[in-house]
């Protein structure tokens, strides 16, 4: 029995190339088609009674920009029997089209006519004779025109008959066509599908019932701040400390946290950050043969969804873990163990933390500038800057892209890139070091004025210019955590740690990462303007979340947060140790001096010419190098240190009712929270004691002093712009964030006097 059952199996055919399209027009056609029903199934009785509605000027404005002139004439011809001047005229056309397409199965699309249209088989045919006449002598290559994944997958066969036998059915062999003949039809049914997708897409954007209300505005003068303040020349009194390089990375904690608590309760936060994701994929960029990914389809819109979400997480992490680890260094310092193991344990995993947010940031910068620049275009002048390797991924997963001409030869791409752009691939480039890029800022302070035109105007997008300031932001902390910390090893990741926060970091990117496109999100980015909505982005994020804690145990946010809960514990039992062993006489060498503390003395001593300073120096550097023992011996088990006492509560501070109103406003984390005035604030911070000083100018500041002996930090806060002068959106939860976190405020800490 055994034997004949296997002698009935179907054979097994080898799958082949598609004969007249270099990429899998089949899996494509296959997704846009479970696109179109899934859509027509929510919206189709909505978009018939739109369409219907519109007048013929805006049915003919759709269907052009669906359909534009210069488009027509490459890939119009895969849509030859449409007349655009009766289906803007009658829009009965355009909704039995688009219901044919949603209701029908491929199969059935292919070979069978409708409402007296052809079918695709037919179509193709009478447009590409030549070709369909000509595809049997290609090759011996057959597809199978059945339900389900096979749809259209090319397969070698000896002939059209054995083909048949292995893909279908007895009875159905007039569904098995050479591929020739089936890539034509592919051709036509990926055309015609993308196109009615695009003209359904455009009805249901404008859907009343979809709309967010009333949006939080792309904040450009709060983004030109950030820029300035991130370019701007030191001031010759600031100096270099670790109080500041903590108050930096508590700063930057605050912003992103505050970021990250606005996703789902501010209006368009998240859909600004996932179009920005949509509109830089790098599989749109092109391959080496000049071909792209030619669609998105709806998964496309899960993942970057999804993506958009696991990046600002991670990205929270890292500052959060950052903030930590340095009250840990100040600890140490405060302790006298300037010299002493645990101390040197605990910088080595500073500067190895430093360099994976160093890449974190440039990687995010290079999404933008890779996609932008792709192609460099001037009339008929164009140049390939970025190319994509199929089949190649970069760290992060993601598609790999390299720049399509050298470095050096940036200056000669024709048509010319001005010396900004320029600037900006340099530091974006992977080979880019955090000691080079930390150079390399000097000539983009000398370029600020190119680069503020270019956000001002908005040439750079929301997304790449958020990303740009990020990047300058990190560099440069990076750099003054170096000049404030003169032991800090070289930031560059070598001779890391295993099991710290960059491994467990890793680990829980890679987890989220193979989740991506998993989870069906179509509900709150189809359409697209839908996500503007609070309530839509918050469940979008519930979704993500649940779906992550049913897969992996914790959420999207969870597993990042435990890797800095676990990391922390793990580095200080590491620094309890090797103190222990430092104790009995096995302390290591403390770490080596930071790359760019050696710069920069380097200038000094040369400036100085002080020669033999400069020698010792030297010395000093390859004597201070961390032994390798010294790590080893740290790896060894023992009982996790005590975790540092809590931070008692912080009093009640009795004010005026004005100013409780005021903070009780900041603090208000429900979607009905009210604005604020910046000069109630500065108001309100004044009858607290503190020194308001406003500093003029484009992205003006605004710095309060607290009263001596407070035991309060300053702070710095941007004035926002425009008429309005208020706080609010998302400014509003960050400056709140910010206010918890450098001065444990809450709205319960004041009260009435």
């Amino acid at each position: 029995m055994g034997k004949n059952k296997q002698q009935k199996k179907k054979p097994q055919l080898e799958e082949a190339k598609h004969i007249y399209v270099p990429f899998d027009v089949a899996l494509d056609v296959r997704q846009l088609s479970v696109d179109m029903c899934a859509r027509w199934e929510r919206y189709g009785a909505g978009f018939e009674s739109q369409w219907c509605s519109f007048s013929r000027e805006d049915r003919a404005d759709i269907l052009g920009s669906a359909m534009p002139e210069a488009e027509k004439k490459k890939r119009g011809e895969f849509a030859s029997d449409w007349d655009l001047e009766k289906m803007a005229e009658d829009p009965s056309i355009v909704v039995d089209l688009l219901r044919e397409r949603a209701t029908r199965k491929l199969p059935e699309q292919a070979l069978e006519g409708f409402g007296g249209r052809p079918s695709d088989l037919d179509a193709a045919k009478a447009k590409f004779p030549e070709l369909s006449a000509e595809a049997p002598q290609v090759a011996n290559v057959f597809m199978a025109l059945c339900d389900g994944d096979r749809y259209g997958v090319p397969y070698k066969a000896a002939d059209q008959k054995a083909a048949a036998a292995a893909l279908l059915p007895p009875g159905q062999d007039d569904r098995c066509l050479h591929a020739g003949v089936g890539d034509l039809i592919l051709v036509r049914q990926s055309y015609v599908h993308e196109k009615l997708g695009i003209i359904f897409m455009q009805v249901w954007e404008l859907e009343p019932e979809e709309q967010p209300g009333a949006k939080v505005p792309a904040d450009v003068e709060h983004i030109t701040g950030r820029f300035m303040e991130a370019v701007r020349p030191k001031e010759p009194a600031a100096t270099a400390d670790l109080e500041h390089a903590l108050g930096e990375a508590r700063k930057y904690k605050a912003l992103v946290g505050g970021y990250w608590a606005s996703l789902g309760v501010a209006t368009g936060v998240l859909r600004g950050r996932f179009m920005s994701y949509i509109g830089s994929q790098p599989e749109q960029v092109l391959n080496a043969t000049g071909e792209k990914n030619p669609l998105v389809v709806d998964k496309d819109f899960y993942i970057c969804l999804f993506d958009a979400v696991n990046d600002v997480a991670r990205h929270r992490a890292f500052w959060t873990y950052l903030a930590a680890v340095l009250v840990d260094v100040q600890r140490a310092e405060g302790e006298g163990e300037e010299d002493g193991a645990g101390r040197g344990l605990v910088l080595q995993e500073v500067a190895h933390v430093c360099h994976m947010g160093f890449q974190m940031a440039q990687s995010a910068l290079r999404r933008y500038v890779q996609y932008n620049l792709r192609v460099v275009k001037e009339g008929e002048v164009a140049t390939i800057l970025f190319l994509k390797h199929p089949g190649e991924c970069d760290g992060d997963g993601h598609p790999m892209v390299t720049l399509a001409v050298g470095l050096d030869d940036l200056g000669e791409v024709k048509p010319a890139i001005d010396a900004w752009t320029r600037a900006i691939v340099r530091v974006c480039h992977p080979e880019t070091t955090a000691e080079a890029a930390f150079e390399q800022l000097e000539e983009l302070k000398s370029l600020s004025a190119i680069g503020l035109e270019k956000i001002a105007e908005e040439e750079a997008r929301p997304g790449e210019a958020d990303a740009l300031v990020d990047f300058i932001e990190t560099t440069r902390f990076i750099g003054d955590l170096a000049e404030a910390v003169p032991l800090l090893p070289p930031v560059n990741g070598k001779k890391r740690s295993k099991g710290l926060f960059v491994s467990k970091c890793q680990r829980a990117h890679k987890d989220a990462f193979a989740l991506r496109g998993k989870v069906d999100l179509g509900q709150f980015v189809v359409p697209s303007v839908r996500l503007g909505k609070p309530e839509v982005a918050a469940g979008a994020l519930r979704t993500i979340d649940d779906f992550c804690r049913d897969k992996t145990g914790s959420g999207v946010a969870g597993s990042y947060d435990k890797a800095v809960s676990e990391s922390l514990a793990e580095l200080r039992r590491r620094c309890a140790e090797a103190r222990a062993k430092q104790q009995k006489g096995k302390a290591p060498a403390p770490a080596a001096p930071s790359v760019f503390i050696d710069t920069a003395a380097a200038r000094k001593e040369e400036k100085d010419g002080d020669g033999k300073q400069q020698q010792q120096g030297k010395k000093e550097k390859v004597k201070t190098r961390p032994a390798e023992a010294a790590e080893a011996d740290a790896e060894a088990e023992e009982a996790p240190a005590a975790d540092p006492a809590p931070a008692p509560e912080p009093p009640r501070i009795r004010v005026t009712a004005t100013t409780a109103a005021v903070f009780e406003s900041l603090f208000d984390r429900t979607q009905h929270r009210r604005p604020i005035a910046f000069a109630a604030l500065e108001a309100a911070m004044a009858e607290l004691g503190f020194a308001v000083d406003a500093q003029g100018g484009v992205g003006s500041a605004t710095k309060f002093t607290p009263p001596a002996g407070s035991g309060w930090r300053p702070v710095t806060l941007h004035r926002p712009h425009g008429n309005a002068n208020k706080i609010e959106g998302y400014r509003l939860l960050e400056t709140a964030a910010r206010f918890r976190d450098i001065f444990g405020w809450a709205a319960e800490t004041f009260e009435v006097a």
